[in-house]
């Protein structure tokens, strides 16, 4: 936690209280605008625990802090501190060094000193490092989406440190987020590895996604085998890594009917070259995954997803890899081999690579997790897609055709007219065919036959039997 790198509160408090605290401190302000100071919080209880890593404290700063006679001074500086953390860090301005070995509060040239080097101890504590990292990737996403697409985007906020079932729960709850509405495609933001507790959360995460017949994007930790990211990179089987003891979890989840609905994505892209900012907050592949999916819905009104397509992303940085061999520059925080990408695609792992000498970035994978042979490996990602956006659309026209039909025909007749004045709306990105049927029941159906045109694998067929 924090406690464990070294806080500097004492001294930022310290400052606060010396003769010169009377003035604002001076405050550098982002590209964009400079912190806007905020009226205090009330105060609040004392906390719970002396037992916490620090990271509790800095929010009881933020928000409430303990009453004392400074109390407000205390709460003002301390939200100053935050935002100067975020606007800094993520503007991607220079960070100044602090003074090695600081001398009494009074001798410090300007009270940004310790507020950046408070700033690169934040980053150390691994909740508020994958908290930056989603924020920047979503202002990546909305700045690179056309301004005119209709694509709508939902926020679900779940704490990094609750339990596979309070999330569950919160998904599927009456007033959960998939109990109100289908959804094309879920990203699941935080990351994860592989080991256990990881893997079998993703197992149940997929079996929510294939019973609510949506796509999941998962988060892979840099470390997610148990090894750092350059040992992965630079490996020619690491899929090898994933058969040892302790990934039994992923074996299965492989196996499961719920794997087809799960994609994971490993690496980042380099948001800051060399000594512009901080060397490890990067893009998370499945965020760039995510922004690739919508470019294909906004660009055809389809979402697609495949291999080898060529992203430039106005965010990123390039240079050089320090452990390649040879000089290596891309956009990529790490660097991995063709050998080591098609390896990790073969169990499932999508990984994000770069191209030489250029700002741009392409997946070398496009493969759900599922174990099971497919003529299209790389195909996989684009089926759960279009699986879970016809999902949508067949919901759309099912809740919106007239209804009241008194047989199978005219119920046919009826979906296949709403389901016609969809596709006019997509520019006949789909095109159906309803027929009524019998079932082997003896029970009257609806077969509806989905036709995708103009894919980069050709016309695509699906079929669906609906009882009515």
């Amino acid at each position: 936690g924090l406690a464990d790198h070294g806080q500097r509160f004492d001294l930022l408090l310290d400052a606060a209280k010396s003769p010169g605290a009377n003035s604002a401190p001076e405050m550098r302000a982002s590209r964009n605008a400079a912190p806007k100071a905020q009226t205090p919080s009330p105060p609040a209880s004392e906390p719970k625990s002396d037992e916490d890593d620090g990271l509790d404290a800095l929010f009881s700063m933020v928000e409430a802090p303990k009453r004392s006679a400074d109390s407000e001074v205390t709460q003002d500086l301390a939200k100053h501190a935050v935002q100067a953390f975020l606007s800094q860090t993520s503007s991607g301005e220079p960070r100044k060094p602090a003074p090695s070995t600081p001398g009494p509060v009074g001798d410090w040239a300007s009270f940004d000193a310790m507020i950046e080097d408070q700033a690169a101890l934040f980053l150390k504590d691994r909740r508020l490092h994958q908290i930056l990292e989603n924020w920047l990737a979503l202002r990546m996403l909305l700045a690179e989406l056309p301004r005119e697409s209709s694509i709508r985007l939902f926020l679900f906020q779940v704490s990094a440190t609750a339990a596979i079932e309070d999330v569950l729960a919160s998904l599927e709850e009456p007033e959960g987020a998939l109990a109100h509405a289908a959804f094309d495609v879920v990203l699941a933001a935080n990351e994860s590895s592989l080991a256990k507790d990881g893997a079998s959360g993703f197992k149940r995460l997929a079996t929510v996604a294939a019973e609510n017949a949506t796509c999941l994007l998962g988060t892979l930790a840099p470390d997610f085998a148990g090894e750092s990211a350059d040992t992965v990179g630079s490996r020619e089987t690491p899929h090898q890594m994933l058969d040892q003891i302790g990934f039994e979890q992923f074996a299965s989840l492989r196996q499961s009917a719920a794997s087809s609905s799960l994609a994971l994505f490993w690496n980042k892209g380099r948001l800051f070259a060399d000594d512009d900012g901080p060397a490890d907050v990067g893009l998370p592949a499945s965020w760039i995954a995510l922004l690739s999916i919508l470019h294909a819905q906004a660009a055809n009104g389809w979402p697609d997803f495949g291999v080898g397509q060529k992203l430039s992303i106005d965010q990123l940085e390039t240079a050089e890899h320090a452990n390649t061999g040879k000089p290596v520059a891309d956009s990529v925080m790490t660097f991995v081999s063709q050998e080591a990408a098609l390896s990790l695609a073969s169990a499932g792992i999508n990984v994000l690579r770069g191209q030489a000498n250029r700002a741009e970035v392409y997946f070398a994978g496009s493969r759900t997790v599922s174990a099971s042979k497919s003529e299209e490996p790389n195909a996989g990602v684009a089926r759960a897609l279009s699986m879970a956006r016809l999902n949508t659309l067949l919901q759309v026209a099912f809740s919106t055709a007239p209804s009241g039909s008194k047989t199978a025909e005219e119920s046919a007749n009826n979906l296949q007219a709403r389901l016609d004045e969809i596709s006019d709306a997509l520019f006949n990105a789909v095109q159906f065919s309803v027929s009524a049927a019998r079932s082997e029941e003896d029970e009257d159906v609806l077969d509806i036959d989905a036709t995708l045109a103009g894919s980069t694998r050709g016309n695509r067929h699906f079929g669906f039997r609906i009882g009515i």
